[in-house]
């Protein structure tokens, strides 16, 4: 348990001095605590092995160990919480028994609303304490690691479909399927032609009784 390497009262002011620099460094607007002033939402996570209970008031975030009339308790594990940015996910992850909330959801969907909307430009941070140019030249190396990244995802993906093809004959190609498509047109027309002679001959049977 995270309680066992860091003590409770270092670890709720770690917290507490993060979202407050967070709120502090937020560049969008529409960010607003007024509708959770008063208001406490306890997280009760596995792995901390200790309730940790956040509150606002003036603006500014408090974090606490012990409160007996929150408005909200979520308990879940770490995991799980990184989930929940998937609210179509909150119904299942109530009925796995992966998470349990008490109280009023509406508190935690308005805390939530902060934390989701807290918007801060790292490059600017970043700036004030390595300088412009330096920030300049790591954001671009940053840019060229994604973008290898990224190009090196597809690869593999393009080798591993090339390897399901060609080695395991898991999958079939292009052509394969444009002349499987083609096969089947044809012995659509057989089929219809053989329909046609048949009650054709069929026709003349009847004719003749």
């Amino acid at each position: 348990m995270v309680s066992w390497l860091l003590p409770t009262q270092m670890m709720t002011g770690a917290l507490e001095a993060i979202i407050n620099q967070a709120l502090v460094k937020n560049i969008n607007p529409s960010v607003s605590t007024i509708e959770i002033e008063g208001k406490h939402l306890t997280l009760d996570i596995a792995e901390l092995g200790q309730p940790l209970t956040i509150g606002f008031s003036d603006g500014k975030a408090y974090v606490l160990t012990q409160v007996s009339d929150a408005d909200c308790v979520i308990s879940t594990s770490l995991s799980t919480l990184a989930e929940l940015k998937q609210s179509q996910q909150l119904t299942e992850l109530i009925k796995q028994d992966k998470l349990d909330i008490q109280g009023d959801l509406k508190t935690a969907q308005q805390f939530a609303k902060v934390f989701e909307q807290l918007t801060i430009d790292w490059q600017s941070e970043l700036a004030k304490h390595i300088g412009d140019l330096a920030t300049y030249r790591l954001t671009k190396a940053a840019d060229f690691i994604k973008n290898k990244a990224r190009f090196a995802k597809q690869q593999i993906a393009e080798d591993f479909s090339q390897w399901l093809i060609c080695e395991k004959k898991l999958a079939v190609t292009d052509v394969e399927l444009n002349h499987f498509g083609h096969d089947v047109a044809q012995l659509e027309q057989h089929l219809a032609a053989l329909t046609q002679r048949v009650n054709a001959i069929a026709s003349s049977i009847n004719d003749n009784t």
